[in-house]
């Protein structure tokens, strides 16, 4: 599916007030640090996926006053113009706050936040939206061509996971050819698959790795079976011997 971003509108979200941003074939967003660059992409991810820019759940999407206090009663909104295939959508969402007066009480008392989401105007449950934005938009996928560290950051068998998807089509043979030194496995892996190397690998590691263990042990019992000797009493009585037998 070709994706676009076209438009994203932003109120009241962190420190963006209001900020309307149409998007073209390149647009540049720069700035001084702390002057929203940042802000712009949280607020596009939280709209698609409910977290931050760093892929973290919890944080603060309220403003903030002069003495840094959120501001209550504001409506939070973010909405967004993508073209797929052609097709243009319109996503919308926003978080009001949900403040409930208990009985007998005069004051209201905040119990929460509740967020409300719209496709193309159309109101939807959360698990709709999700589901709709699962359909259409992988979220590690969006990670790895949005973020240079994405991919860096991952364990490196999720990295060999992923390079594996982009060559699928690369056999065993093909990598055997590059390199000389590879060539023995040609003859084992017409017996053996990777996968059964591997395992077979494994498991020696894991039984050498259990004799290691069990070292300790059988040192600490056979220091207990030495004998200890005092080695001079026994040059002197050699030599006393020694004597004895040359005098006979």
């Amino acid at each position: 599916m070709n994706l676009r971003l076209k438009k994203i509108s932003i109120e009241n979200f962190k420190g963006i007030t209001q900020l309307l941003i149409d998007f073209h074939n390149r647009t540049t967003i720069s700035g001084q640090n702390a002057t929203g660059k940042t802000t712009i992409m949280d607020a596009f991810t939280w709209l698609l996926f409910n977290k931050d820019s760093e892929g973290k759940a919890d944080f603060n999407i309220r403003p903030n006053n002069r003495q840094g206090e959120p501001i209550d009663n504001l409506v939070i909104k973010v909405s967004a113009v993508l073209e797929a295939d052609g097709k243009d959508i319109l996503l919308c969402k926003t978080q009001e706050q949900n403040w409930v007066k208990k009985r007998g009480s005069e004051v209201s008392q905040l119990q929460g936040n509740i967020n409300k989401y719209e496709i193309n105007e159309i109101p939807k449950a959360e698990k709709d939206y999700k589901a709709y934005i699962d359909d259409f938009m992988n979220e590690e996928l969006f990670k790895l061509i949005t973020s240079p560290q994405a991919f860096t950051s991952l364990k490196w068998k999720d990295q060999r996971t992923i390079l594996l998807k982009l060559v699928s089509e690369v056999t065993d043979h093909d990598v055997i050819s590059t390199n000389e030194k590879f060539s023995p496995l040609s003859e084992i892996l017409k017996e053996f698959s990777v996968d059964d190397l591997t395992a077979k690998a494994k498991k020696a590691l894991k039984e050498l790795n259990s004799r290691q263990a069990e070292l300790p042990a059988r040192i600490d019992e056979a220091s207990k079976g030495l004998v200890q000797a005092d080695f001079a009493e026994c040059e002197n009585q050699k030599a006393n011997l020694e004597k004895q037998i040359n005098v006979w």
